[in-house]
C-alpha cells in the first residue's frame, strides 16, 4: 500500500490461490485472502491477445471480515509488463477500482537457473531442496 505521496506504507492484502484452465480456454480460479476472504473466480483467456477476464461467482467471509460481495479483474501482458486491475463491490457500494499493478520481470528464467547452480552446497536435510 502507498501512502498520499507514493511512498511504501506495507502489503494491501495478500492471497493464495489455485487456477485451473479448461476447456475452450475458460479459467475457474479459487482464491483465498488474509482477511478473511474465500472467492469463487470464473473467466476466460482472451482471443489472440495475452489478457485474462474475471469475474467472481460466489464469495464467503468471516464475521470480522470488511463488507464485500463481488468483483472483477483484468489481467494482461503488455510491453513484457503483467498489468492487473481489480474491482470490487460491497453491498452498499457498486462494482469500482479499487487496486491496481504493474508487475516488473526483473530477472529471466536463465538467470534463475544460474543462480541456483551457484548455490553454495547444502546439507541434505529435507530443507535445502534448490539443487
Amino acid at each position: 500500500m502507498l501512502d498520499k505521496d507514493g511512498d511504501k506504507v506495507g502489503p494491501l492484502e495478500s492471497e493464495s490461490g489455485f487456477w485451473r484452465v479448461g476447456k475452450d480456454r475458460q479459467i475457474e480460479t479459487v482464491m483465498t485472502r488474509d482477511a478473511g476472504v474465500v472467492e469463487v473466480w470464473y473467466g476466460q483467456l482472451a482471443e489472440g491477445k495475452p489478457q485474462i477476464d474475471l469475474v467472481t461467482d460466489a464469495v464467503a467471509r468471516v464475521e470480522a471480515a470488511a463488507p464485500y460481495s463481488g468483483g472483477k479483474r483484468l489481467y494482461g501482458y503488455v510491453n513484457g509488463d503483467l498489468l492487473w486491475v481489480g474491482e470490487k463491490q460491497t453491498p452498499e457500494v457498486s462494482l469500482r477500482p479499487y487496486m491496481s499493478a504493474q508487475l516488473k520481470k526483473v530477472v529471466s528464467p536463465e538467470q534463475v537457473a544460474e543462480m541456483a547452480r551457484n548455490l553454495p552446497d547444502m546439507p541434505d536435510d529435507g530443507i535445502a531442496f534448490f539443487k
